[in-house]
Order: C-alpha cells, then sequence, then structure tokens
C-alpha cells in the first residue's frame, strides 16, 4: 500500500508476527503502518543524514576530525544497510538495531 495501514493499525506488531519489532524489526512496523511513502522519507532522511556526515568530513579543519566524522557516518550507514538488508530478507538476522527510529 502506498499510505500504509495507520499509526498503530498494523497487524504484524500487535499480533506478535515478529520477534523483536521494537529493536531489531522495527523497519517492519513501521513500513506496515506508514506504507511506501513513509518508507521514502525515512530513505529520505537516512540519505539526509548521511550526506551531512560526508559533508562535515569534508569540511573538517583537521585530518582527525575528518576521519572521525567519516567514521560516525559509515558506522551509522552500516547498521542501516544491515537492519534494512535483515528485514526484507537478502542478510541473516543478526540482531543489529536500526539507529534512531522508535516507535
Amino acid at each position: 500500500m502506498i499510505v500504509g495501514r495507520g499509526y498503530l493499525k498494523g497487524t504484524q506488531g500487535p499480533l506478535k508476527f515478529l520477534p523483536e519489532k521494537h529493536t531489531d524489526f522495527i523497519f517492519s512496523v513501521f513500513a506496515e503502518e506508514w506504507g511506501f511513502a513513509g518508507s521514502v522519507v525515512i530513505f529520505s532522511l537516512y540519505l539526509l543524514l548521511f550526506l551531512r556526515g560526508i559533508d562535515t568530513a569534508l569540511k573538517a579543519k583537521d585530518e582527525f576530525a575528518s576521519y572521525v566524522a567519516i567514521g560516525i557516518t559509515f558506522m551509522l550507514f552500516l547498521y542501516f544497510l544491515i537492519n534494512i538488508g535483515m528485514v526484507i530478507g537478502v542478510m541473516p538476522v543478526v540482531g543489529v538495531p536500526i539507529p534512531h527510529i522508535n516507535v
């Protein structure tokens, strides 16, 4: 569905179909409730976060600050990539929660 079932109207979370709906599978609960449009918004916000991290690294005054900014951005990107891959079924379930999403 384009807009989803609506806030707190999903079936996967309340009916206990997902093992860890509040941490590991938070994106699947969010996507069911908010649909494709909500998922696109989440992906866009994460893209903005990653681009800002890269921009911060490029504008850093010294090399160490640049490495820290790139490291933090890359770590968040890996968490995002692993969690989304885990939710859509192309990666094994490893228990990595997606950062910055709380439902």
